[in-house]
């Protein structure tokens, strides 16, 4: 049986034993939460340490715009190359 999300891809469940106790932790459990890849909360929250907030809610805001059709290989992986395209401008 599938389970239906929330529009913004984001719910408030999560199957992880994670209990966020910084402000880049609750970052980076949205993000898993919205791209739906909870397995891969290690990798946001080294990214949600490494780059500013700024640039992190820039790079996620613009992912979650684009539509499940355009995303030619997986959230994850625009947010990676946003997230670098972005830290270079700076």
């Amino acid at each position: 049986m599938n389970e239906r999300r929330p529009a913004s891809g984001v719910d408030n469940k999560t199957p992880l034993n994670f209990q966020p106790k910084t402000k880049s932790d609750h970052l980076a459990l949205k993000i898993a939460r919205a791209f739906r890849e909870e397995s891969k909360l290690p990798l946001y929250r080294v990214c949600c340490e490494n780059f500013d907030e700024e640039t992190i809610r820039k790079a996620f805001a613009e992912v979650m715009t684009v539509p499940d059709d355009k995303i030619r290989k997986s959230r994850s992986a625009l947010f990676a190359y946003l997230l670098k395209r972005y830290a270079k401008r700076k």
